[in-house]
């Protein structure tokens, strides 16, 4: 790997960190074309996410999913999973309805079947707050919850883009919003 290659992805590594990292006790991997796990030590205890982890989803090695702590997150996600650009664009319309800038809206292909759309925030968040803004934008854009679903949780992780999905192959970028 050469130097500038290595110094991008630590950078990338830190703001991965700093925009989705708030609980490290545990977290789910996936290898290309194998199952996904709780990566546990010899005594079956999960182990923690650490930065080099981070770094080899960022290299591709493998793709990460992470859980939100026990009672807070750093970010939203609505987990589109039906697909549908409608779908996107009705929580984004939500979402800047109730006051959310649209540049502070991200969009990233989920790398199956649908998309991720995330807000990020400068400090921790009580899930039950995140879960109450999901619940207004899914009622206001009149969106099944079954097909749009909250993370990150603490029993249901969320996969981070910009690696590749274990099944597909397919990179999870981030796609411009408006399209």
């Amino acid at each position: 790997m050469i130097e500038m290659e290595k110094e991008l992805l630590n950078a990338m590594t830190r703001k991965m960190s700093e925009l989705y990292v708030s609980y490290r006790k545990r977290y789910v991997l996936s290898k290309p074309d194998g199952p996904m796990f709780v990566p546990k030590n010899r005594e079956g205890v999960p182990c923690v996410l650490t930065d080099r982890v981070l770094f080899n989803h960022l290299r591709r090695k493998y793709a990460i999913a992470i859980f939100a702590g026990p009672r807070a997150s750093r970010f939203i996600c609505f987990d589109v999973d039906d697909g549908s650009a409608d779908t996107v664009r009705a929580i984004i319309h939500g979402l800047t309805a109730l006051g959310f800038p649209k540049d502070r809206i991200h969009v990233s292909l989920s790398g199956g079947k649908g998309y991720h759309v995330e807000m990020f925030f400068d400090r921790l968040v009580y899930t039950n707050r995140l879960f109450t803004l999901y619940s207004m934008v899914i009622r206001q854009a009149h969106l099944d919850p079954r097909k749009v679903e909250f993370r990150p949780l603490p029993g249901n992780a969320i996969k981070l883009p910009l690696s590749i999905h274990g099944k597909t192959g397919n990179v999870c970028w981030f796609v411009d919003p408006k399209t």
